[in-house]
């Protein structure tokens, strides 16, 4: 890649903000990539520690790296978005700064990707805190797009991880939720799975989801559970599509209804912390 101006077959962006304790083995993890056509892409959200000296002094090391620091913490939407629409690679992924990967994963994902528009691989979650950790499977999707089956299935075991995959970078490009709720990372796997289908692979386990806190709390409301009415009634679109999938659908939009009303009312009324399922945005 050193001295060529060709395009990375693959994009990976990683928004970050104080980042200093963990980036550094995330870093090691995608540089050692067996495949090693992608461009790295670094959004640091104006951190106040040592993060930004970090990255430069990997940037310096390896061209594939593309470090940018904001002038202001953009909030961690925002930033997600930054990366992405900075990439150039026919695929795209999303990479926590705290998070590792096996060196095989990229590869793995582009050799299996086929038709599909997006890939993932199971994984496991590992508290860095504790001796904490669990082995993840995904439901078993085909990726077929339009699959009335994958969506039943995902609906039946939500996993928000899968936003950590692998994907078709132009299908993406309009589906991050700028007014982001509850489940949104969810809504997102789902519309893939809709539109351009969303192939998993559980035979191996190629990603390390990582938790830094003695407990996995839900963050504040701080304008991540917004008002998802209007995602609610744009789900009905789907019955042009099939009645199966509009039904499903609906029932995830509803789910994520009752989860906005919880939040705000129950826990901000009251100050309930509630452990909630693993999702970084």
């Amino acid at each position: 890649m050193k001295g060529s101006n060709r395009i990375p077959k693959v994009s990976i962006g990683m928004p970050v903000y104080n980042g200093e304790n963990f980036i550094r083995v995330a870093l090691a993890s995608l540089l050692a990539q067996t495949f090693t056509d992608f461009e790295l892409i670094i959004s640091d959200n104006a951190s106040s520690d040592a993060t930004e000296a970090i990255c430069c002094e990997y940037a310096a090391r390896d061209s594939r790296i593309k470090y940018v620091r904001q002038n202001e913490n953009r909030g961690a939407i925002a930033n997600f978005q930054f990366v992405l629409d900075k990439a150039v690679g026919k695929y795209f992924m999303w990479a926590a700064a705290d998070d590792v990967w096996e060196s095989s994963f990229v590869r793995f994902c582009v050799d299996n990707i086929g038709n599909s528009g997006s890939i993932m691989t199971a994984y496991k979650i590992q508290n860095r805190k504790s001796s904490f950790v669990v082995n993840c499977t995904l439901p078993e999707l085909s990726g077929e797009k339009n699959s009335p089956d994958d969506t039943i299935k995902y609906l039946k075991n939500l996993q928000s991880i899968m936003f950590y995959g692998l994907h078709t970078r132009t299908n993406i490009l309009s589906f991050i939720v700028q007014d982001p709720f509850d489940w949104g990372d969810c809504y997102f796997c789902l519309k893939l799975i809709h539109d351009y289908g969303f192939k998993t692979f559980n035979n191996v386990q190629l990603y390390c989801y990582c938790i830094n806190t003695e407990k996995y709390v839900t963050k504040p409301l701080n304008k991540r559970f917004c008002n998802p009415f209007y995602y609610y009634f744009k789900s009905f679109k789907y019955i042009a599509y099939s009645r199966k999938t509009a039904v499903y659908s609906i029932l995830l939009h509803t789910r994520s209804l009752f989860s906005f009303l919880y939040y705000y009312t129950i826990r901000e009324l009251f100050s309930i912390r509630k452990i909630h399922g693993v999702s970084k945005i």
